[in-house]
């Protein structure tokens, strides 16, 4: 830098490789603004040209991973990079533990958890529901029955481009497959198939579990009435044995007359 001014609490260092205004750092009223044209606005501001605005260099790897960024006292909230590219937010899409490469939002490299059991939560209130609809049950069934369990491992060149994924086995269903049953619930990832340019598709096998609810109901319906249909039958059967036990009686009774 060239000078450094001081001005009553305030003062400014300016850069001599800098545009003509800009401060490398500024302190203005408790506030700091580095490589800033303008009084900051906040607590901490940063001007930056490009997409190199902030870096963290922690002291582990050739990467410089293992810095902290933390908020408020001691580790209550922060975030820790362990590894390089623990997380990465690139603009509305979150990615931890790698890159996201899906249109979904929030995408996990590996496995995901909670400290309470139960599913994610979702917006389910009737009033902001048309055109509801029950499911009929028989062609639940019939969907249910058409989807195929697999237990399978990952290729060896999908393990080797997701080190986080644990080789053993796993149990889901096919998504070619399971489009043929659930069209609209099978999406591209975003993610290719290791050396192919195809996407890897991806399954919501939420529908599963309300046709699997609608199927229930059906079978139950259906053990309802044969449960019915065997109570009828059990009573009948009850009357003719009680005929039958009638008739032996008077052949019995006649027998006995003809022998007198």
């Amino acid at each position: 830098y060239t000078s450094g001014i001081v001005l009553d609490d305030d003062w400014v260092v300016r850069d001599s490789a800098a545009a003509t205004g800009t401060y490398a750092i500024r302190v203005d009223g408790g506030r700091v603004g580095i490589n800033s044209s303008t009084a900051p606005t906040h607590q901490l501001t940063i001007q930056s040209g490009n997409n190199e605005t902030v870096r963290l260099i922690g002291p582990d790897g050739s990467f410089g991973q293992g810095a902290v960024l933390n908020w408020g006292d001691g580790d209550f909230v922060f975030i820790s990079e362990p590894f390089d590219d623990a997380m990465q937010i690139q603009g509305t899409y979150v990615g931890v533990g790698g890159t996201p490469t899906s249109s979904n939002r929030f995408q996990v490299f590996g496995n995901a958890s909670k400290t309470t059991a139960g599913e994610w939560l979702a917006n389910s209130d009737g009033r902001i529901k048309t055109k509801v609809e029950t499911i009929d049950g028989e062609d639940a069934l019939e969907k249910i029955l058409r989807v195929r369990p697999v237990s399978f491992d990952y290729t060896p060149e999908y393990l080797h481009e997701h080190p986080e994924i644990e080789d053993r086995g796993y149990v889901n269903i096919i998504a070619q497959e399971f489009a043929e049953v659930f069209p609209e619930w099978v999406q591209p990832g975003g993610e290719s198939v290791p050396g192919t340019g195809e996407q890897i598709l991806q399954v919501d096998t939420w529908p599963l579990t309300i046709n699997a609810v609608a199927a229930i109901q059906e079978l139950d319906d259906r053990n309802r009435e044969l449960e019915q249909r065997n109570e009828a039958l059990s009573m009948a059967n009850e009357a003719m044995q009680k005929r039958l036990e009638a008739l032996e009686a008077a052949v019995k009774s006649l027998q006995e007359r003809k022998a007198d």
